[in-house]
């Protein structure tokens, strides 16, 4: 992710925010098609906020908004890590040789674009925090 600006308003710029969202999307529907991650709680929940910052991305300007929508993000990546994301699709194997490379691969990214979403709410927490002392 981008540097952290001097005094930032939100926790990530929210183009930057946006691009991240876009690609986990993505990885998501990939993973979907591997995995039953989709039918897992925590996932739909994500799907139904990710839904609403597209068809509303001025709500991203709002820190609150990418707050929460950060924790919603490690919420349902926790719960969906924590079930092997469902399990694989026996069909899976049409997609991939090795289905599990696929599903591997795609949530190692969905890891590491939730762990810098969630480092850059904390510096912004940390920093805000400083500010009032």
């Amino acid at each position: 992710m981008e540097a952290a600006r001097s005094h930032p308003q939100t926790p990530l710029p929210p183009l930057h925010f946006l691009r991240a969202l876009k690609e986990l999307r993505s990885l998501l529907s990939e993973l979907s098609s591997l995995t039953y991650a989709d039918q897992l709680w925590g996932i739909q929940t994500l799907r139904s906020q990710l839904g609403f910052a597209f068809q509303r991305p001025s709500s991203l300007v709002e820190p609150l908004n990418q707050v929460d929508l950060a924790a919603c993000l490690l919420d349902a990546i926790c719960e969906a890590a924590e079930v092997g994301w469902g399990g694989l699709r026996e069909q899976a194997e049409v997609a991939f040789p090795i289905p599990s490379l696929g599903a591997d691969r795609s949530a190692a990214r969905i890891y590491e674009l939730t762990a810098d979403i969630s480092d850059a709410v904390g510096l912004w927490r940390q920093a805000g925090s400083s500010r009032r002392l």
